[in-house]
């Protein structure tokens, strides 16, 4: 993962991003998890439910295909409901739960770290699966932080330094080809973003994952961009080398371990 890019590259980075989950990985989203035979990997709702309160602000970043928009308005009232994502299919897909359901959400198709958010400040806001994806983490959720109302919450959600490890290893650095950080390094950014004095729980969420064929595994991966992260979303294929040994490797596995963290800081007064 690129921590620190100049405004050029992260544009340049982003266009990537943007190819990517747009087409066949849009279209696939909502069904991606359709894919796995066994493991629930999701506790932000019920943490979400917890924490959340009738009328509150909520914006999603990287709000992909609204599906976490429409859990949340459905089950808490009168919320005010933004999404951003930089997918302009993602966020058509989105307006269409959003007609569909009569859901008046803002919906915005845009690079977060340059949309200009005027005045307009949240009680929640959301990264799942989103910030390992982030051209630059620390800037990301120095920004998210900015937006936060006082009292308010920011959650994300993402890969754990174990995750897929029977597959692609242990997480070693902060170039990890999966963009995946274990609690120190993620503890050193909100550091870095000047959270020091906010409080920040952490919450590890361990589950197996079971896919049938190494063809399905792929498939998966692709349909999440982690296949793509790992060529640095450039359009290309794996090599045939390095192809082989991640076959292997999934085909010796009995079961994948899934790891993913769970921080949700509150902003102070």
């Amino acid at each position: 993962m690129i921590n620190q890019l100049n405004q050029e590259s992260r544009r340049a980075y982003n266009e990537k991003i943007k190819q990517v989950f747009s087409g066949g990985v849009a279209e696939g989203w909502d069904t991606k998890g359709r894919l796995i035979k066994a493991g629930k990997d999701n506790i932000v709702y019920d943490k979400i439910k917890k924490c959340g309160h009738d009328g509150m602000s909520v914006l999603d970043i990287g709000c992909a295909t609204g599906g976490l928009l429409l859990k949340i308005d459905q089950s808490i009232h009168n919320c005010r409901m933004t999404g951003i994502d930089i997918s302009c299919e993602m966020i058509r897909q989105a307006q269409r739960k959003a007609d569909f359901y009569a859901k008046e959400w803002k919906l915005i198709n845009h690079d977060f770290l340059e949309y200009d958010f005027g005045d307009d400040r949240f009680d929640m806001i959301v990264l799942k699966f989103v910030l390992h994806h982030m051209a630059d983490a620390e800037e990301t959720l120095k920004k998210a932080i900015e937006l936060l109302n006082e009292d308010g919450i920011l959650m994300v959600y993402t890969p754990g330094g174990r995750h897929l490890q029977e597959v692609f290893g242990a997480a070693g650095d902060d170039l990890d080809i999966l963009g995946r950080k274990d609690k120190k390094q993620l503890s050193d950014i909100l550091l870095n973003c000047g959270a020091g004095q906010e409080t920040v729980e952490f919450e590890i969420c361990n589950f197996q994952i079971e896919i049938d064929t190494f063809d399905k595994f792929i498939e998966f991966l692709k349909r999440i961009g982690s296949y793509q992260k790992i060529v640095q979303y450039r359009n290309m294929s794996w090599n045939a080398s390095f192809t082989n040994q991640i076959r292997e490797k999934f085909e010796k596995a009995q079961y994948l371990t899934g790891e993913y963290i769970l921080i949700t800081l509150y902003k102070k007064r």
